[in-house]
């Protein structure tokens, strides 16, 4: 019985033993566990440097834990965290971790800082390159000019200088002459006309960035009519009766200084003001003109001949003035 009895008490111990042996394993083997998990700071720097590794490739890790562990050491890792998030952005990969994906987020404030300096870059850009360029200031007038012109006094040409904002100067001369008949005080004649004067005159500008402008001058007047009347047996002077195949002349000259006023302007046809058309409108005063009636065969007396010249002048005065009206092409520089 004492054996029978021992013998069931080495069996208890036996079992007791091999509890305690499973124990004790089973111990061990969560102490190497915990001793696994304590020394993960190695382990980590290792994963965290091939998580990084990952970013750079623009590759998503798959590894919760390393991503993880990726997130709980970013402290010394933030400048090659930081770099490898920089990198993801430029290179638009996207990564499919999320905890990877909070990590990039968590460190966004230096992508923040680089997109605003490309932005502000940008828009620097932009703003540089939008500025226009200042456009030069338009020419109010060009100071010489010449010009061709036709009108009331002929044909012939000006030249001007603008020396200010008001003022100006301007010369020229004009001629012409053409024949026509016509009949003064009852005599009719074939006439011929030359006109033939110079102007010079100071010009008033009222406003420095038109053309328009008021002349005051005076024109150098060698305008000349001269007629002749040949009789048919029926002309006479002051009642006297030329003898058929006589003639009459008559000289009609103008003043030979004649102060004049007009008005004009230009049109332009290009913004530097070179080239133009111009108009004049005005007039000047003829005074006193001369006129002379002769006969040259003597056979009408000097008395008649008289009367009828002072008749004739007092006609041609009823036109005091002389009108003019030009157009010109000008070029101005």
């Amino acid at each position: 019985m004492n054996r029978s009895m021992n013998h069931q008490i080495s069996r208890v111990v036996c079992c007791l033993l091999i509890m305690v042996a499973g124990t004790l394993a089973a111990s061990a083997d969560d102490a190497s566990a915990t001793s696994a998990t304590t020394n993960t700071t190695p382990t980590t720097t290792t994963t965290t440097n091939a998580s990084t590794n990952a970013v750079d490739t623009g590759a998503a890790s798959t590894n919760d834990a390393s991503a993880i562990s990726s997130t709980t050491n970013t402290t010394p890792t933030t400048t090659t965290t930081t770099n490898a998030s920089i990198n993801a952005v430029d290179t638009g990969t996207a990564s499919t971790n999320d905890a990877s994906a909070i990590s990039s987020t968590t460190n966004t404030t230096p992508t923040i800082t680089t997109t605003t300096n490309e932005s502000t870059n940008v828009v620097e850009t932009a703003a540089a390159g939008s500025i226009p360029t200042a456009p030069s200031p338009a020419v109010a007038y060009q100071p010489f000019s010449l010009a061709a012109e036709a009108g009331t006094t002929g044909l012939g040409g000006t030249a001007g200088w603008r020396f200010a904002d008001h003022f100006g100067l301007d010369g020229g001369m004009d001629y012409f002459s053409f024949t026509l008949n016509r009949t003064i005080s009852g005599i009719p004649y074939s006439a011929h006309l030359r006109m033939m004067s110079e102007n010079a005159g100071l010009n008033l500008y009222p406003w420095k960035d038109h053309s328009f402008h008021i002349s005051l001058g005076a024109y150098f007047n060698q305008n000349r009519l001269t007629g002749t009347a040949t009789s048919d047996g029926t002309l006479t002077v002051n009642g006297f009766l030329v003898p058929a195949g006589q003639s009459v002349k008559l000289e009609y000259q103008q003043q030979p200084v004649d102060p004049y006023v007009s008005i004009g302007g230009n049109v332009y046809f290009d913004k530097a003001r070179h080239f133009s058309m111009g108009t004049e409108l005005g007039a000047f005063y003829l005074g006193n003109p001369r006129v002379s009636v002769t006969n040259p065969s003597g056979t009408v007396p000097q008395s008649d001949l008289n009367t009828y010249q002072q008749q004739a002048q007092h006609d041609l005065k009823k036109l005091p003035v002389w009108p003019v009206l030009k157009i010109s092409f000008c070029y101005s520089f």
